[in-house]
Parts: structure tokens; sequence; C-alpha cells
């Protein structure tokens, strides 16, 4: 029975070397980031402190691009490649990137910029406020809100499309109250709505050649963002605190429970590169990371500041996870996105040598390493709250004060930490 629980735990381990993080020092507010051949670039709102749009020396920092390579020769930095001469007048922002390219909008231009040498490309001009872009076919797809002076709702909502070659304007789709992001998979548009919160947000596919609904996606209220991987559509929902997921070959669905409250809740999310696990962003400061098949989370990452914009990649090696810390907790601007670099041959060693039994536990568990000693444990909710923590001077960790239901056992010494789910049960 021993042997069972410990090949049971290892199965559900999962592991974060938080010794690999750094700190990257770029703009005020990064909010987006983004993979283009060996380094990062990471695109910052800056601080408009009276919220008009206009640029003012005494309290505003302009909007900007770095670049960083995480794993080049040298230490992490980030280099200033973009400085805009304009203030973003919307959030969240949904800039586009597009291999070498930055499409941004804001003061009545959408602007085409090259990455590479931060040079200016070309500009269109488009008066309202955009809130996402995608490109399919030579096309640019904008969606806009169009509100009328001294209102904070839209009088319309739309999906405008822009020939690239032209700079005019195609075609127009009206969508659902507050259009937010949209993208383009199979021939088919999708549009994400964050709604009024009234449990009215949803992703509705369009037809591209009759502009007309084919099926909509409930997205709870506030929906905030969607992606689209392995034929299933991901929603996370702000304000129902979940992430939906939708099946796009049939009517199967399932709903991952983030467990934030309140305003506090989910942003973004992000998958790994094999697209079995991906981390969802929240502003209580956590990241959520989620296996595909469980509607727990299977681990968390408390970044102490509210996140928005995440990268997970493969490099080389290492497992890269690149986080932007967009606020403190009084919504204060940051200056600096963190970086996990972690040797995949490492960690899979590591998730190797630990054992957690019994697992679901009632009143004890016990920590087997083979020879890895950890110092320190602590035992987390799910939530982020440390419920009980000490001194590893044994291999057993009394659990008869803690409540039933799902936590992580967190192990740390000077190099390592590592973080692994498990079930209490009374």
């Amino acid at each position: 029975m021993k042997h069972f629980y410990a090949f049971f735990a290892l199965m559900f381990v999962s592991i974060f070397c938080l010794n690999a993080q750094n700190n990257v020092s770029v703009g005020s507010q990064p909010f987006m980031i983004y993979n283009y051949n060996t380094d990062f670039y990471v695109l910052c709102k800056g601080v408009d402190a009276n919220f008009d749009g206009n640029f003012d020396p005494n309290t505003d920092e302009r909007p900007s691009l770095w670049r960083n390579n995480p794993l080049g020769m040298g230490p992490l930095s980030a280099s200033k490649i973009i400085e805009f001469p304009f203030g973003l007048n919307s959030f969240p922002v949904r800039a586009l990137f597009d291999n070498n390219f930055l499409y941004i909008q804001t003061n009545g231009y959408i602007w085409k910029y090259d990455i590479t040498d931060g040079s200016l490309l070309d500009s269109i001009e488009f008066q309202h406020t955009v809130y996402g872009l995608s490109i399919y076919n030579g096309l640019l797809y904008v969606s806009a809100r169009i509100t009328p002076p001294g209102s904070w709702t839209p009088e319309h909502n739309y999906v405008i499309t822009i020939d690239l070659a032209t700079k005019e304007a195609k075609d127009t789709i009206e969508t659902k109250m507050n259009t937010q992001m949209c993208q383009i998979f199979n021939d088919k548009l999708y549009v994400l709505n964050e709604g009024t919160g009234a449990e009215d947000s949803y992703v509705t596919v369009y037809d591209l050649s009759t502009k007309e609904e084919i099926k909509s996606y409930a997205a709870g209220s506030f929906g905030n963002y969607f992606e689209i991987k392995n034929n299933q559509l991901y929603i996370v929902s702000n304000g129902k605190h979940k992430v939906f997921r939708y099946s796009l070959d049939n009517d199967e669905s399932f709903e991952y429970e983030v467990g934030t409250t309140g305003w506090d809740g989910p942003r973004e999310l992000v998958f790994n590169p094999d697209g079995t696990k991906f981390r969802v962003s929240a502003y209580d400061g956590n990241i959520y990371e989620f296996k595909t098949a469980d509607n727990h989370p299977v681990n968390t990452i408390n970044t102490g500041k509210k996140v928005e914009g995440m990268l997970w990649i493969n490099y080389f090696d290492n497992d890269v996870f690149i986080a932007a810390l967009i606020n403190n907790f009084d919504f204060s601007a940051n200056d600096f996105v963190s970086v996990w670099v972690n040797s995949i041959a490492s960690v899979n060693d590591l998730a190797q040598m630990i054992k957690v039994y019994p697992n679901p536990a009632s009143s004890f568990i016990k920590i087997e390493t083979n020879n890895q000693s950890f110092d320190d444990f602590s035992i987390i909710s799910l939530d982020g709250k440390i419920v009980k923590e000490g001194k590893l001077s044994t291999n057993l960790i009394e659990l008869n004060q803690i409540s039933a239901g799902k936590y992580f056992v967190r192990l740390a010494n000077q190099k390592e930490t590592v973080a692994i789910p498990i079930t209490l049960v009374k």
C-alpha cells in the first residue's frame, strides 16, 4: 500500500523551482509579452495620470516596447526599443504582434512598427477605440466600440475589416455589448464581448462571408480573454472566477474553478508548449496552473502583484515562463516582469525523487526525497493562504488541525522550492 500511494503522488506531482525567478526592469505597467526568434518583447502601457491620452512630462510616462533575450550569454536585462509618441487611452489594450510587426492603436490611428529595429512603418487612420486586433488574408480585423461623449456605454459594437494594402475599411460586423478581442479560426470569426456584468458575456462565432451569427458560447459575466487550443475554446470569465472550456467538435463543455473572489478575478491564460497545462493570471497576485483534465489548480505561483500578460515557451533544454506584473495592490504601476528559467531535465529528475504519501491523507503525510534535503515546509490552500508551516525536522507532517480540502505541500531549501498537490479527507 505504501508503494501504491507513492506512485499515486508521483502521478500528480507538480514542481515549480522558484529559485529560478528573476525580475527584469522594463517600462511602467508591462501588460503584454511576445516571443520572436530568441528574444522576448514586453509592451508597457506607461502612465497617464489623468487618463486624458496626452503626455504630461511632470506626471506621465510614455508607453514603450522593450526587448530581452531571456537565455543570452549576459545577465537578464532589457533595453527599450520604442518609446511611443502617444498615450494609450483604453484598457485592456489588445495590441497585435504578427511576426516582426506590432500593430497598436491610440489617438486616432493604428500604427505599424518593426519590432526588430523600432521603426514606424505605417499608420491607418481609425477614430474609434480599439479593443482587439487580428489579421487574416490581408485584412485587419478591428474590434471597436462606438461610445457617445461622456458615456461609458457603447452605442455600437463592431468588428471592422481594413484592407492592409489600401488601408480602406471593407466591411463591418455588428457584435454584442462591450466587444473585446477577436480571432479567426477555421475561416470563422470568434469575438469576445465583455457584457455588462449580467451574465451576458459570450464568445460569438460569425460567418465571414455572410456576417451572420453561427453560435455563441457563454462566458458568464465579464469575459476577459479567450484562446483556442486543440480544437477547444477556453474563455476566462473575470466575473465568474472560472475558465470555461468548449469543444468546437461537439457539445462537450468543462469548467475550471480558479478560486478568486470579488474584483481580483482571472485575467488571461497561457498554455505550456505541448498544450497539456495552462496558467491563469489573476488580480489577487497569483498565477493558477491547471492540467487540462483537472478542474482545480494543481499549483499556485504567488507573485504578490497584479498580473496581466504571460509567455510560456521551451527554449533549448529549458522551460521559460514570463509574467507581466502590471500593478501593485494599490494600483500603482510596476516596472518589471518576472522570468522563471528551469532546466527541463532537472525538473523531471527532481519529480522522480519526491514521494508524498498517503494522498489522499487524513491525519499526516510522509515525505521521501531520495537524497534531496529540504529544510522548511508549508501547507497552502488553493487561495494562497498558508495554513501550516515549519521546519522539516522529520519526514512526517501532522495534519490533524487542518480541514478537509485540496492543498499544496511546499518544500524548500536554499536552492529549490517545490509544490506538490495533496488532498485531505476527514
